[in-house]
This record gives C-alpha cells, sequence and structure tokens, in this order.
C-alpha cells in the first residue's frame, strides 16, 4: 500500500492539473486580499515559488499571489476583473512564470465559490506543454481528487494505458453513468496517429440517451506521458454543448425572423411600410439602374441622402465613389471651385492645383444637396456637364470629360423659384427628369413607431443601456408630433431620450420635445398635410411669415444658425430671406 500511496502522491504532484483555492472571505470585495489557503506541490514546483517567496502563504494575499505565478502583467488585471464582475474564469490560456525563469502556457479555469462561511476562489491550469504522470487513483484519495474537480465545473475522465477509466467526476457520472472499469470510448491519446502529437485534442461528439434525447459534447483530450515521453494514460475534460448549442440556434432563428421582419419594412437603410414610402421604395428599385438624373424632394430631415445612397447601392456603379455636397453649406465663390476645381494661381489663395468632386467621382456618384442654394453662375456651369459630360477647372481653358451620375436634393420647390426667377428653367427641367418625393414623417403613420424603435434599438446599444420601450404617454407624443424637423429630428429626440432614461422604459418626460415646436405643432400639422405630392411642395421659407422670423431671432438674441435651425432653413437662405425683406443685421436686438 505504500508503494500505491507513494506513487499516487507522485502522480497528484506532478501530472493532476496545477490546483490552488484561497482561504474564505466574508465579501466579493475582498477577493484580491484574501488570504491563500492551498497550492499543490505541483504548482509550487513549476512556478518556483517557493524560491521567490521562501514564507509563502505567510503574509501573501491573493493578489500579491496571482502577480508571483502570472508571466504577463496584463493578463493579472483581466483575470482579476473577469472574476470581481462574472465569479468565474473558463478555458483561457495563461502563461505562468517557470522555475527555471522562463515561463509555459497553461489552459486556466477558475472561479468563486459560495460558502456558509463567505467565498473562496478555487482554480485549476493544466500544462499545455508538458502533461504527465497520471495513472491510477487509490481509493483513500478519491474523493479528495473528486472535490477537486468537481469544482471545475465541466465532467472529467481518467483513462490508462489500455483504455479503461480509472477516475470519472460526478459531472462525468451524471453525463455518462458509473464508468470506471468500462473503456474510454474516447481516447486519442492511445490512437497510433497521435501518439507523437503533444497537444490537446478537441473534437465534438453527439449522443442519443434512452429518451431520444439527443446531446452533443465538446471533448478535450490530454495524453499524458512518462519521463521517457511515452504515453500511459490520458484526461478527457467533457463539456456539455447541448444547451449553448440550443441557445445559438435559436439566436440564429430570431435573427432570421428578425431579418425578414425589418426585410418587410425596410429598404436599404430607409425604414417604412406607409403607402407613400412604399411608392418611395418602388421608384428607387425602378431608377437605380439607370443612368437618369433623379431630383429628390422633401423637407429637412426626411432622409434624402438616404435615398440618394439607395439608388447608388442598387446600381452597377456601387464600387466606385459616392460623393455627398451640401450646396448650401459652401460659400458661393467656392463652390464652384469644390464642383470642378481649379489651376493653380486661378484665384488668391490657390496655391496648387486642385482636382474637383466631379472628377473624384469619376464612373461613381455625385450627389449635390440643397441644389437650390447654387447661385446662377454655377448654375450654368452644372448644366454644362449635365449635357455635355465636361467641366472647365476655375481658371483654366481645357475641357475635362467626366463620367460620373448626378442626383440632386431640394428641401424648397424648384418649379416655383422657377417662376421667380431664382432657379434657372433650363436647369430644371434637365434635373426633373424622375423626381422622387419623400414624405414628411407627420404623414407617414405607423413608420413614426418603426423608426423609433430602430433608433431605440440602435442608441440603447451605442450607449450600453438596456432600453427597451416607450411608455403609453410617450407613444401618444410620438404620434401627435408635427415633427417639422422630420426623422432627423426624431433620431435626435430618440438619441436624447435613451441618455436620459432611468429604467428601460422611455417615459414622456425624457422625450424632452422643444416648446417652440410644441407652439407650431397644429400649424405644421394643417400646412403639411396636403404635401405629400411634388407638385405641391412650398418653398419652406415663403411660408414663413416676417413676424415668426423676428420672433425666432429675438428668442435666439439674434444668433442666425440657431433661428435657421429653428425654423428648417439653411443659414444661406435665411441670410438671403433676411436681406429681401430687408429686417438688417439689428433684427434679433430689439
Amino acid at each position: 500500500m505504500g508503494t500505491e500511496t507513494n506513487k499516487y502522491r507522485s502522480i497528484l504532484e506532478n501530472a493532476i492539473p496545477y490546483i490552488f483555492f484561497t482561504r474564505p472571505f466574508p465579501q466579493m470585495n475582498g477577493l484580491r486580499k484574501a488570504a491563500v489557503e492551498f497550492v499543490n506541490p505541483s504548482l509550487l514546483g513549476a512556478t518556483g515559488l517557493l524560491q521567490r517567496l521562501p514564507t509563502f502563504p505567510a503574509e501573501c494575499g491573493f493578489e500579491a499571489f496571482v502577480r508571483e505565478i502570472f508571466a504577463d502583467e496584463e493578463a493579472v488585471g483581466s483575470y482579476l476583473a473577469a472574476l470581481e464582475e462574472k465569479g468565474r474564469v473558463e478555458n483561457v490560456e495563461i502563461r505562468l512564470r517557470g522555475s527555471d525563469g522562463g515561463a509555459f502556457w497553461t489552459q486556466m479555469n477558475s472561479r468563486i465559490i459560495s460558502a456558509e462561511n463567505g467565498f473562496f476562489v478555487q482554480g485549476m491550469f493544466v500544462n499545455l506543454e508538458r502533461v504527465k504522470g497520471l495513472e491510477e487513483a487509490l481509493v483513500e484519495e478519491k474523493k479528495k481528487l473528486e472535490t477537486i474537480l468537481s469544482g471545475v465545473g465541466d465532467a472529467v475522465c481518467i483513462y490508462d494505458r489500455k483504455c479503461k477509466i480509472i477516475f470519472q467526476s460526478s459531472q462525468h457520472r451524471k453525463l455518462f453513468g458509473e464508468s470506471v472499469g468500462d473503456m474510454c470510448m474516447y481516447a486519442p491519446a492511445h490512437d497510433g496517429a497521435q501518439k507523437e502529437n503533444r497537444d490537446p485534442q478537441r473534437w465534438i461528439e453527439k449522443k442519443t440517451d434512452e429518451a431520444g434525447n439527443d446531446w452533443v459534447y465538446e471533448i478535450t483530450s490530454f495524453p499524458v506521458r512518462d519521463e521517457k515521453g511515452a504515453v500511459f494514460a490520458g484526461i478527457n475534460i467533457v463539456r456539455d454543448m447541448t444547451t449553448q448549442i440550443e441557445l445559438e440556434l435559436r439566436t440564429r432563428e430570431l435573427t432570421r425572423m428578425r431579418g425578414e421582419l425589418e426585410g418587410r419594412y425596410s429598404f436599404e437603410s430607409m425604414i417604412g411600410s406607409s403607402p407613400q414610402m412604399k411608392k418611395v421604395f418602388e421608384a428607387v428599385e425602378a431608377v437605380s439602374n439607370l443612368e437618369t438624373t433623379v431630383l429628390i424632394q422633401g423637407e429637412t430631415g426626411t432622409g434624402k441622402e438616404l435615398v440618394a445612397r439607395a439608388i447608388h447601392q442598387r446600381s452597377a456603379r456601387r464600387d466606385k465613389p459616392f460623393i455627398a455636397v451640401n450646396c448650401g453649406a459652401l460659400p458661393e465663390t467656392l463652390l464652384e471651385s469644390e464642383l470642378f476645381g481649379h489651376v493653380k494661381g486661378a484665384f488668391t489663395g490657390a496655391a496648387s492645383e486642385k482636382m474637383g468632386l466631379f472628377v473624384a467621382a469619376e464612373r461613381g456618384t455625385i450627389f449635390l444637396d440643397e441644389i437650390a442654394e447654387m447661385n446662377m453662375t454655377t448654375q450654368v456651369k452644372l448644366l454644362r456637364v449635365l449635357q455635355e459630360g465636361k467641366v472647365r477647372r476655375v481658371g483654366s481653358t481645357k475641357e475635362e470629360e467626366v463620367n460620373a451620375r448626378v442626383l440632386v436634393a431640394s428641401n424648397r420647390d424648384l418649379a416655383s423659384l422657377v417662376t421667380k426667377e431664382m432657379f434657372r428653367e433650363d436647369l430644371f427641367y434637365r434635373l426633373h427628369v424622375f423626381p422622387i418625393f419623400l414624405p414628411p414623417l407627420r404623414v407617414r403613420g405607423d413608420d413614426i413607431f418603426l423608426l423609433a424603435g430602430h433608433f431605440l434599438k440602435f442608441f440603447s446599444q451605442k450607449n450600453r443601456k438596456k432600453v427597451r420601450l416607450f411608455s403609453k404617454d410617450a407613444q401618444k407624443i410620438l404620434v401627435e408630433h408635427a415633427w417639422p424637423g422630420n426623422v432627423r429630428e426624431l433620431a435626435n429626440v430618440v438619441e436624447r431620450a435613451v441618455i436620459l432614461a432611468k429604467t428601460e422604459t422611455i417615459t414622456s418626460e425624457e422625450l424632452l420635445l422643444p416648446s417652440f415646436i410644441k407652439r407650431e405643432e397644429q400649424a405644421a400639422k394643417t400646412s403639411g398635410a396636403a404635401g405629400h405630392s411634388p407638385t405641391l411642395l412650398k418653398d419652406n421659407l415663403d411660408e414663413i411669415s416676417l413676424k415668426r422670423i423676428q420672433e425666432a431671432l429675438v428668442r435666439n438674441k439674434g444668433n442666425k444658425v440657431i433661428t435657421a435651425r429653428e425654423l428648417g432653413v439653411s443659414r444661406t437662405t435665411l441670410w438671403r430671406k433676411l436681406k429681401q425683406k430687408e429686417l438688417g443685421e439689428d433684427a434679433g436686438k430689439k
């Protein structure tokens, strides 16, 4: 019996995965300072811990112990943080410091276990570079081994050189029944093709029990070698993957169903199921693969650039550049240079030659937003590009051929501007080949809920918050609000509400709709209800009374940027209106 005991102790010290556990500590926040209760001799010897800390474990807390045996400082922080956050670390490869001054790779499993007198940490390392010394376990030590391995969470069995199982953990017994003495069905350590392979082997096995239930297992097998390198035993670690696989299959199915559901109400990156949006989707589908110029009309914030991008993505030019230009955001003196380019010395500050955006969009698509803000001179040059397919850089006498599809957009009624001689008639007819009108959000019915739900999910994930619902009061406000800023306004309101939300449900108070918008709701509903036809699209600014402009300027202390945003027009458009109506620079100082 003495010989067998010594043999088993040799196995325990040299072959069984390195094991440690701490003394109980009363609270979870005491983990790092917990005293180390036990470290098996195998781990002490492999890491040379006693050489560096002769008095170990006296006056050595758990964090200090981890820092002494881990080879990588970054892994120390990751391991301790994972324990504190999740209570366990599973199948993580960790480098330990070796007794020879080097380092070696191990696979680690560790967890926090709750006991009557508090909590304690238990851990196990499997040497991935050199696993040896397992053969038999004695009866008097079996319970101790069982307790240690059962804490790992996975099923473990050990088989000898004859492939007979000589040990199995309680988890293994639950999965496969009493198997000690039986032949191990999965013993790659004794497979002739694997005898020279020192790496752990992993594979998936399926099993059907007597009740007809299917089970799936992941098995990791470690060969155990003697001092001469010969395999004389093996360790199998079996993980039940059935529940995980079922969960993954359900997740995939839900993802598929969600995709189908979203597919019914979305087109490219646009979302909607209303009759008005279905007409938009049909128009995009019809014109995408053509070379026709498209005029996209709609109020500010309705998603005109999304339509332009959808046309580009569904066209043969999808792999080439898509360049968007906001004509209202650039000064008139720079817009021409941006679009067509310039030569060196063409004007003050032109220190080098510049390629225009039409050239940059070669074989792709150029999208001109707020086309109504383009001055007459630039309109003439744009007309030539559309008719001849050629551009002339500012300051140059040479023309360059360009091949870019042109898409334009406006939140103003171009036909009305033509009658007022504020937009060229010939350019208007050249652009008005295929108009697409985007309806305002207020007439799109239940699309508001589809869009709000989409933004809620997006901004919840972006801000790492679990906000899932709108309260009934919030839903009522979403429906009744006029949304003068349309989809863009809705997105901003939902993002702000997600940030402010204290629970998983957004309340009406958290929507924080601006008071000045609420004052204009009814007027907007009334004036915009008929705005579902391109022929009825009005110039937004012409609908704004002088009194309203003056009130907005006073309310915003003369700040034209904020005033323009409040009125739903561009800054240059507001400036032009002020100039036309001779309100002057002091209008906001009354």
